[in-house]
């Protein structure tokens, strides 16, 4: 969910849509604050993805990046951008490693 986060903060910024002949862009100031925050959020997905024991600092720095992409990237991605990235990094927080019995399972 982090990684998809990440994609819905970048994306608005840097898209054009063609609606017949009109060509909607969304330039502001905030693409590089949009920049910024996307690609965060994309290395905290990737490193929960590559190292599952960095999973408390990369989730609290997720929430806090999804929590302030909504004022400063485009309405956090168009709200989606936020939600998922509140979602994830709740989950990434969430998560706990399966833990092994230590004997034979009674039978």
């Amino acid at each position: 969910m982090l990684g998809c986060s990440g994609a819905f903060l970048l994306l608005p910024a840097y898209t054009t849509i063609h609606v017949g002949d009109l060509l909607v862009s969304i330039s502001t100031i905030s693409g590089v604050s949009t920049l910024l925050l996307g690609t965060l959020m994309l290395v905290c997905a990737g490193s929960v993805l590559a190292r599952p024991g960095t999973r408390v600092p990369a989730g609290v720095c997720a929430m806090i990046l999804a929590l302030v992409a909504l004022p400063a990237a485009n309405f956090g991605g168009f709200v989606l951008g936020t939600l998922l990235g509140v979602l994830g990094s709740s989950a990434v927080l969430a998560w706990t490693e399966r833990s092994e019995p230590h004997g034979p399972l009674p039978s």
